[in-house]
């Protein structure tokens, strides 16, 4: 008996330094972005509301929350790139941050790819275009899904989200 509790204590402490460890490391990509002053940028609400969109997808589909942290954190490096990055990627990037429509489709990409890596299922763009209601074609969602890559040089390594499950009773 004394043990469990001992387990539910670690995974309790472990889980809380997760979320801090989480939450202090991807602040640190958006920061830049949005705390300009310059009113044309991205808000925060604008942000904020792509990702409730991206967690009601993943919700639906049954897949991990993770998979939506992964994502905005894909997004949050893009955009906090250095101008020295690929021309494309820093046009795309510079674009995204002024525009809600380029903002919002590099978001839906950013969610696509973070599906295919994260998940056991993966969508395809045609079905997940329509999960959009074809806000963006399929190509256009590709599109991204290639600058997106190559802005991050194929980088699809972020740093992941430690999971508990070695923790869970069978």
């Amino acid at each position: 008996m004394e043990l469990s509790r001992d387990t539910e204590a670690v995974a309790d402490s472990l889980a809380a330094m997760i979320m801090r460890e989480h939450t202090n490391a991807s602040c640190s990509y958006y920061e830049g972005y949005l705390n300009s002053s310059d009113p044309n940028l991205i808000t925060a609400d604008d942000r904020t509301a792509l990702v409730d969109w991206c967690y009601s997808v993943v919700d639906h589909c049954q897949f991990s929350r993770e998979t939506v942290a992964s994502a905005m954190e894909m997004v949050d490096r893009f955009l906090s790139m250095p101008s020295s990055s690929a021309d494309d990627a820093v046009r795309v990037a510079y674009e995204a941050l002024r525009d809600q429509s380029k903002f919002q489709l590099l978001t839906i990409a950013a969610l696509y790819i973070s599906i295919k890596i994260n998940e056991q299922m993966v969508i395809s763009s045609d079905l997940f275009s329509e999960i959009c209601s074809r806000a963006y074609t399929v190509e256009e969602i590709e599109d991204m899904e290639r600058t997106l890559l190559r802005g991050r040089h194929g980088d699809v390594t972020f740093r992941p989200l430690i999971k508990l499950d070695f923790l869970s009773s069978p």
